[in-house]
């Protein structure tokens, strides 16, 4: 197999994504194009093309094997029982959460616990990975995602082999120690972290504790997002340089102590493992500490081991010990850019180029390597990146990286010298402001769409052509150029194109967004944005949360960049409550909307106040409507039947929209309640019936009222509201009442996003995010 390691585990790959994800046809065209590249490669020999696909073979029948073991066991009847904290237990604010093993069953559940006081919260920080402790709650399956194109969580934990909840109703009591020597490094782990963030200074203490033992707790979740969107957040990974800097050293000092080489290389190969787990044991890491391990034992044993066949091993490894590895992140970045950089080295390292050439061609190589899985999890990608790269690597490497680790010791000789460590963190705080300030800029970064496996397929295959046809003619090069940019704009050329278009009712929570996307991308409107209502008081400061949900940044802005948006026509903000604006700022910040709506109302409270500044800020087009206004799209107009500007309740002021969208009509209702529906009503010009209802005010009792519901005689209503909100929204006595009229009530609480797919002389469709569940026109 020397050699040949790196070809196996590109079949493994793709033998796992396909045994996992279903292999359909996808999964054929890849195999065939897998024969044929091992027959190109090793021709004209057909016994070692046969001999790896039958390999592949065989790892595809035990990863389905694998996966089909992964089944939900059994648990305790009474929903009380002793567990063991499997990891570092997280508090954050008012929640407790951590991975926790039943110790009479074995079984992998996920606990969480609200906490009621700062004495809950001092007792929570103090739990550790490896107690044994009494819990009592309820157990609960995890929830699909709620929204489309979101992040699942019960995937996630399925792939930790997780299948059940388990809220507390109180913290754990009667801890008691079962440490495993595991447990005792991830003790010391957690020490040095706690270390490094009573000693040192933010922001250094974050970036030292993410360099030193690969935990971004201590990181601003600001600056942690700032880090992943640029591209650089590889540099807070422990990676393939800090194994080659500590194995050079550590080797070094053993040489220095009098052992032999031999006793040198079989020491480290004991202790790469060690230093995996003392970081956090991310694939970044694990894959550097088996190839060091590798390296190792080859040179112990004077094996040939090529970079690839080290690489390659690595990955088989890591996918024999848990083939859900493929669906990370990290691991699938950490793989690529190293094969990248690995197949560029010739051309990399021509004698030729300067170091500083060099170094803008592997920041280049490793960005073009990772855009398909950029893309796929995150929907963007920063095409300044490489310029970034090109002083950041060096900057963090040779004078950050030094100095978290001389900080580290300090500690052991005195504490009170890390004062020389001010001016790094002043440098940092100054760096970063920086790159927040480049974060903002929204030409720095392509905006894809959610690809389909299909097209991270085909765009992996153009990227492999790219980075190959740099060893080519400038010709070849060109073509290779034209051909991945083309695939990169390709989503946007086909939605300038496409007749399908969407109305989403997004899950916010506790609020309404609603965004209508038009055919041939003719516009996007987005109706309201949601917000949660923080119930904080100002004496209870312990209970807010590093990075709190917030609906804009973490449900809308996302939902439209799955969809390649990155333009908002008009932002439609029906009333002044913060449930409705709040996840409007984030949308000022991130993205071009050109108008914003508003009612013509009185402008007074704070909130709104604030709200208009921000959109004064971005410069968006301040537009105030009321009741005979209206504004074309789809060559028909969008007519505002409220408010009519005199109301003095914010529900009341709310703006209400009505469009034929679809072949349907559709009347939009923000959160107007029982006075304004009957004003409606009550309108010279009667209101016409409608096909698709949005109720008002969540579906509280005091909207949907009787009189109106025979008014407009709906064939569904949207209802946009949380799950187990504080509220009671919707009101049972509105349920029972379309239940009555035969209407069915497309509820986010229930279904998660409800959205309406339609094109022009084509009956539309409404589907679910939680539950594929239609009602066709």
């Amino acid at each position: 197999m020397n050699g040949r390691w790196i070809y196996l585990a590109v079949g493994a790959a793709g033998a796992c994504t396909a045994a996992l994800h279903g292999a359909g046809w996808l999964g054929v065209v890849g195999m065939l194009c897998y024969v044929i590249w091992l027959r190109y490669v090793f021709r004209p020999s057909w016994l070692k093309p046969v001999f790896l696909t039958a390999a592949v073979a065989v790892i595809y029948m035990w990863v389905l094997v694998f996966d089909a073991a992964n089944q939900a066991d059994e648990l305790p009847e009474e929903g009380s029982a002793y567990a063991v904290i499997s990891e570092t237990p997280q508090v954050d604010g008012d929640r407790l959460r951590m991975p926790v093993e039943i110790a009479a069953e074995g079984i992998q559940v996920q606990a969480f616990a609200f906490l009621q006081n700062e004495a809950e919260k001092q007792k929570s920080e103090a739990l550790k990975q490896g107690m044994e402790c009494y819990m009592t709650g309820e157990f609960e399956r995890p929830s699909t995602a709620t929204n489309f194109h979101a992040f699942d969580y019960k995937e996630y934990l399925y792939t930790e082999q997780i299948h059940w909840q388990w809220f507390l109703e109180a913290i754990p009591v009667d801890c008691q120690p079962a440490y495993t020597w595991l447990d005792y490094l991830e003790h010391y782990r957690q020490a040095g972290v706690s270390q490094v963030a009573s000693l040192l200074e933010d922001p250094f203490a974050g970036v030292a504790a993410a360099l030193l033992f690969g935990e971004r707790k201590l990181l601003d979740p600001e600056v942690e997002t700032m880090y992943q969107r640029l591209g650089l957040i590889h540099v807070l990974a422990v990676s393939g340089l800090h194994v080659g800097i500590v194995s050079f050293v550590v080797y070094r000092v053993f040489i220095r102590f009098a052992l032999t080489k031999v006793q040198a290389l079989t020491s480290l190969v004991w202790l790469l493992p060690l230093y995996a787990l003392l970081t956090g044991a991310a694939p970044s890491v694990v894959r550097a500490a088996l190839i060091g391990m590798l390296v190792a034992l080859a040179l112990r044993f004077h094996w040939k081991l090529s970079p690839l066949d080290g690489l390659g091993f690595a990955a088989l490894l890591m996918l024999w010990a848990d083939p859900y590895y493929i669906q990370h992140i990290g691991f699938q970045l950490s793989f690529l850019i190293t094969a990248a950089i690995i197949l560029s080295r010739g051309w990399l390292f021509e004698k030729k180029r300067n170091y500083l050439s060099q170094l803008f061609f592997v920041s280049l190589i490793s960005q073009i390597a990772a855009v398909p899985v950029l893309l796929y999890h995150f929907h963007e990608f920063s095409w300044i990146s490489p310029l970034l790269n090109l002083w950041f690597v060096p900057f963090m490497t040779l004078f950050i990286m030094p100095a978290a680790a001389l900080s580290f010791f300090i500690v052991f000789i005195h504490p009170s010298l890390l004062v020389i460590f001010s001016p790094v963190n002043s440098i940092l705080s100054f760096i970063h402001d920086a790159l927040i300030t480049v974060e903002s800029w929204r030409f720095g970064f392509i905006v894809f769409g959610q690809p389909s496996l299909g097209d991270v397929f085909v765009l992996s295959l153009a990227t492999a052509g790219l980075l190959l046809s740099f060893e080519c003619h400038r010709r070849v090069m060109f073509i290779a150029w034209s051909g991945w940019v083309l695939l990169l704009g390709w989503p946007a050329i086909t939605a300038s194109i496409d007749q399908t278009g969407k109305v989403t009712m997004l899950d916010v929570g506790q609020g309404d967004s609603i965004v209508i996307q038009w055919p041939q991308r003719e516009a996007v409107d987005v109706i309201d944005a949601g917000g949660i209502v923080s119930f904080i008081n100002e004496d209870e400061s312990w209970r807010e949360q590093s990075e709190p949900f917030e609906p804009g940044r973490d449900v809308v802005g996302p939902y439209l960049k799955s969809q390649g948006i990155t333009k908002i026509d008009r932002l439609i903000i029906t009333h002044g409550h913060w449930d409705h604006y709040g996840g409007a700022f984030h949308l000022l910040e991130a993205f071009d909307v050109r108008k914003v709506v508003y009612g013509a109302v009185a402008v007074d409270e704070p909130g709104e106040q604030r709200f208009l500044h921000a959109v004064a800020e971005a410069g968006s087009e301040f537009i105030q409507v009321r009741a005979g206004d209206s504004w074309m799209r789809s060559d028909a107009p969008v007519q505002v039947l409220a408010p009519i500007g005199h109301e003095t309740d914010l529900n009341d002021r709310s703006i209400v929209l009505q469009k034929t969208i679809g072949q349907m009509e559709w009347l939009f209702m923000g959160d107007l309640e029982t006075e304004g529906e009957r004003r409606l009503v009550q309108q010279e010009r009667a209101l016409e019936e409608v096909d698709v209802l949005k109720a008002g005010h969540h579906g509280s009792r005091t909207s949907t009222t009787p009189d109106f519901l025979e008014a407009v005689s709906p064939e569904a209503v949207l209802i946009s509201a949380g799950r187990n909100n504080l509220y009671g929204h919707p009101h049972e006595e509105v349920i029972e009442r379309l239940e009555m009229n035969e209407v069915p009530a497309l509820r986010t609480d229930q279904l998660g996003a409800v959205r309406y797919t339609f094109q022009e002389g084509v009956p539309g469709k409404f589907e679910a995010a939680r539950r594929q569940k239609e009602v066709t026109n």
